[in-house]
């Protein structure tokens, strides 16, 4: 009787055995594989897809009539992590070549068609997704997969219907990393960064601007353009506002002595009470002799000359 029980478990064994290997076998995995098409989780192993970079990566994936024959590594089910390795801080691509099916029985359906999920991760990052309700589909997508560190990563590239999906191929290059404008001086009041009343600095890859100061009390102003994906410069005269430019920005101009060892201006100093718009003054320094007169930008106004730090500076006011 013991001996038929252990022959009769010996059997059971062996034709356990025999039918796991068969599936394994016939779907080309190996049984860890088979273990993760059943349960739907990741297995250990790593397929090392990319020793360099850029590279080809064919996935061998077949097709059996309108279901998905996994052949590893395309073992989408199974969540098999690709690897790759970069010499370096790079901006990476990816084109994935892939095909989208629904079951036979949805082919002559007017049913709604239950939608299939592509998923990409990278690192255990989630970086694409994409719903599809079409019955068959096949297309190559181009995904950034963002700017990656030197050393070694994971691609994960699965379904939420992986019987119905399968990818052909991927390739992996090298784009370049967008450069970004910024600069210093945007604020609330000024968000297109023509603030000409603060000194800012522009960046932009291996570009740097500062604002600076030119002859004719004038500033000139770097500022982001086109999404901050470039940079412009304009001039604005400070005078146009009774300011000076100093130090890369349009500023108030300071009252001043009356006279100095370079600078002379006959009417007086400016003061709170402008008693000097009320003299027909001039102003002189080494450059030469400059005398107040009417305005032109505005109406019934004075250009006054007025000393400044050795020299004659003119603010038109009324």
């Amino acid at each position: 009787m013991k001996g038929e029980k252990r022959g009769k478990y010996f059997l059971t064994f062996i034709f356990l055995f025999l039918l796991v290997f068969s599936f394994s076998s016939v779907s080309a995995f190996s049984f860890s594989d088979f273990l993760g098409k059943i349960t739907g989780k990741p297995i250990a192993s790593e397929v090392m897809a990319c020793p360099s970079f850029p590279c080809f990566f064919d996935a061998n994936a077949q097709i059996s009539g309108n279901i998905t024959v996994d052949t590893p590594p395309a073992i989408v089910s199974a969540l098999y992590p690709y690897g790759f390795n970069l010499s370096k801080e790079t901006n990476v691509k990816m084109n994935l070549n892939y095909q989208i099916f629904q079951p036979t029985s949805y082919r002559w359906s007017t049913k709604p068609l239950s939608p299939n999920i592509l998923y990409i991760k990278i690192d255990g990052n989630e970086v694409f997704n994409n719903s599809y309700t079409k019955t068959s589909l096949i297309e190559n997508k181009e995904i950034n997969l963002g700017v990656l560190i030197q050393g070694p990563h994971t691609i994960e590239i699965y379904a939420s219907k992986p019987t119905y999906f399968m990818f052909d191929w991927f390739n992996l290059t090298e784009v370049p990393i967008p450069v970004t404008c910024n600069d210093s001086d945007v604020n609330i009041t000024y968000p297109d960064g023509k603030n000409y009343y603060q000194k800012g600095i522009l960046n932009f890859g291996e570009i740097l601007g500062d604002d600076y100061c030119i002859v004719g009390n004038q500033v000139v102003e770097h500022f982001c353009i086109n999404n901050n994906s470039n940079w412009n410069v304009t001039s604005y005269n400070c005078s146009a506002e009774g300011k000076v430019c100093q130090d890369g920005a349009c500023k108030s101009a300071p009252i001043t002595n009356v006279t100095n060892s370079f600078c002379n201006d006959s009417d007086g100093p400016r003061t709170s009470s402008r008693e000097d718009l009320k003299i027909n003054g001039t102003c002189k320094n080494s450059t030469g002799t400059y005398s107040d007169i009417l305005a032109t930008t505005i109406t019934n106004g004075v250009r006054e000359y007025y000393c400044f730090k050795n020299e004659c500076l003119w603010v038109e006011e009324k």
